[in-house]
């Protein structure tokens, strides 16, 4: 419940900056949940409960176009802080990087 407590003050203090806002990626219902209840005040927040991957190859086409609404054309790229699952770290880095979306920062844990 720790990594859950600091995952959701993470996300409480990135939610302050810009009008792009936060858009939180989470497969676990509980976590989901949780994470529902304690951000449901910011209006800036998007939390999708879902796998960030549809396939080993391809983005999940929510996490997508929730991409594309928050941060349209022409405006700075968007920045990734993560904590991924050793299983998961390399394809969604090589999916994110392979798009054609510029990614001035990546910040990803990787879970052993």
């Amino acid at each position: 419940m720790a990594a859950v407590s600091r995952c959701l003050r993470l996300c409480l203090s990135f939610s302050a900056f810009g009008p792009c806002g936060v858009i939180s990626v989470e497969i676990d219902p509980n976590v989901h949940g949780l994470a529902r209840e304690k951000l449901a005040a910011f209006e800036n927040v998007t939390l999708l409960n879902t796998d960030i991957l549809e396939t080993k190859h391809r983005l999940t086409p929510a996490v997508v176009q929730e991409l594309d609404r928050r941060v349209p054309a022409g405006s700075p790229g968007p920045k990734l802080v993560a904590n991924l699952p050793y299983a998961v770290a390399t394809p969604v880095i090589g999916n994110l990087i392979a798009e054609e979306r510029e990614w001035p920062l990546l910040v990803v844990t990787v879970q052993w």
